[in-house]
Order: structure tokens, then sequence, then C-alpha cells
């Protein structure tokens, strides 16, 4: 009975050392789409050099090939990037910036990130009693660092360690339990080529439109740095 307790005792310990960890993961995608209308105005505008245009402008622009970015001033996520899409937009006379903070640039569809959650969260594995990492019968984190949708879209999961701060997120989840939580939407946007159908996951987000299609999107700052660093190179 002893060392059932210490068993259990030691998985509390492991899990509550990365409760913080993990908890700040779930939900980032969501933070700046559902909560767009809350947000209040700031007097001065750091985007107050670049060439704005409205979600209806989109694909309405004289170029053949160029870049399309969404972001809100108060978005965390957006301020990470912001300085690196600013000179990315001062070096390039192709990099058009939509406000997403205004109601109008905001499309009227709305994202089912509960669909895409649905689809691609699952156990892969667990927490055992002496606080290492157990993957299910062909799981590991490697399989889906390379792992492409429908679409050739190259999709990001984060490798969640349920605790009780996350366990609501992750339904018919048991704290230990090691989850993957997908990051990347899944749109088919090669199919959208006018501003009625557009779609938007949550800012930032920054899209390539070449010959009035979508060949590329870039999603959350993670994705935007790394662009932005291999443009840089």
């Amino acid at each position: 009975m002893k060392n059932k307790k210490n068993m259990v005792n030691k998985i509390g310990l492991f899990v509550a050392s990365i409760a913080m960890v993990a908890s700040l993961h779930v939900e980032s995608v969501l933070a700046y789409t559902e909560n767009a209308d809350t947000m209040m105005a700031l007097e001065e505008d750091p985007y107050e050099g670049v060439t704005k245009i409205s979600l209806k402008n989109i694909f309405d622009q004289n170029k053949d090939d160029y870049y399309v970015y969404f972001y809100m001033v108060q978005c965390p996520f957006c301020n990470q990037v912001k300085d690196g899409m600013l000179h990315f937009a001062a070096e390039n006379n192709n990099v058009y910036f939509v406000d997403y903070s205004v109601k109008e640039n905001r499309p009227l569809q709305k994202y089912n990130w509960a669909a895409t959650r649905s689809k691609y969260n699952k156990k892969i594995g667990y927490i055992d009693g002496d606080g290492n990492k157990v993957f299910l019968y062909g799981e590991s984190e490697e399989k889906y660092k390379n792992m492409k949708n429908d679409y050739g879209k190259l999709m990001r999961f984060n490798f969640v360690t349920i605790t009780q701060n996350n366990l609501s997120s992750f339904p018919e989840s048991n704290v230990g339990d090691i989850y993957i939580d997908i990051q990347t939407p899944e749109i088919d946007y090669a199919s959208i080529t006018n501003y009625e159908n557009m779609l938007v996951a949550g800012v930032p987000v920054l899209f390539r439109i070449s010959n009035g299609v979508i060949i590329d999107f870039y999603f959350d700052s993670v994705e935007i740095d790394e662009f932005l660093d291999n443009m840089g190179e």
C-alpha cells in the first residue's frame, strides 16, 4: 500500500512540475479569434507605416505575387513577430497588412477548431510511476514532426501532458496522459479565390497569394518566425 502511495505521489509531483509549461500551449491558437470583439483600441498604431488593405481587397492587388498579413495590435503572438514583419514589409513592396481588430476585416465564416481537434488530438502515451514517458504501440513524438494534412500543409503539434489545469480541454483524458494537440488549421486555401469564402483561424497569419490563388500560409508566431528567418538567409 505504501509503495502504491509513493508511486502516485511521484506522478503527481512530476505532472505538477510541467503543468505551467503544458497549460501555455492549450487554447493558444484560439486566443485572438474569439476575443477579437472585446479588444480595446490603442492610441498609437505601431503599424502606421505599412500598406493596409481590407479583407474585401485581399485578392485584388495589382501584383502577380504578394503577401497578406492579418494581425491585431493587442495580440501578444502578433507582437512576437511584429518587428520581423515590419522589417520584411520595409524590404519588400508586395506586403499588405489587414487589421483583424476591425470587424469588417473578419470573415463571416468562423473556423471550426473543435472539429480539427476532434480529428487529430489523441492520447499517444502516459507518464509512468517513475516520471518517464511511455508511448503507446506505434506512437512517438517523432511520428508527428513531419506529418502533412490532405492539402499538403505541414502540421504542427504540441505534446501536452494532462494535468488538472488542462484536463477539461482534452475529453476522455486522465491526469498523466500524453496527448498531441494540433496547432495548424486544416483549410483548403487553394480553393478560396474570393473574400466571401475566406477563413481565418486566428492571428497572426501570413498568406502568400500568386495569380489570385493562396499558395501558402504561415500560421501563428512560430511559423511566421521560421518564414522570416528563412527569408533573411
